[in-house]
């Protein structure tokens, strides 16, 4: 495949950490993957690498190719997720220094939207019964 210029500057930097941001189906997953394979045959640790992206889609996919590209056991338990995914791992991992409980979830759209529900079920029975001018006149 023929890289663009920042594109190939991407897969080839070292000892620096990096951003990678684009618009959709610009090729950051391949980038992404081809960074990674590289950094991978010239020793790095995929055990030493954090890689996150925005999506269960493009994590799995990520992880995937990767694992395509080198063997599958590689990417076993590697540190390719989302965002939400590796907060919630520290979360879990760390509850008692943070605080929170480490029961916690990630909410589907389907408890979202329960949520919301209900959220706007309440508001509406508090403004109702407050007599709220504004919101009965809504």
């Amino acid at each position: 495949m023929a890289w663009t210029k920042a594109q190939q500057y991407t897969i080839d930097s070292r000892n620096e950490s990096l951003l990678v941001s684009a618009a959709a189906g610009s090729g950051k997953t391949s980038v992404l993957v081809e960074r990674v394979t590289k950094l991978l045959e010239d020793g790095a640790d995929i055990n030493r690498m954090l890689i996150v992206t925005f999506t269960n889609a493009a994590a799995a996919e990520m992880k995937e190719r990767i694992a395509k590209s080198l063997g599958g056991s590689i990417v076993r338990h590697s540190h390719i997720s989302t965002f939400h995914r590796f907060a919630m791992d520290i979360i879990k991992q760390y509850y008692y220094v943070t605080g929170v409980d480490p029961s916690l979830s990630i909410c589907d759209e389907y408890q979202q939207s329960l949520m919301k529900n209900a959220a706007m079920d309440e508001m509406f029975e508090d403004l109702f019964e407050s007599e709220d001018k504004a919101f009965i006149s809504f």
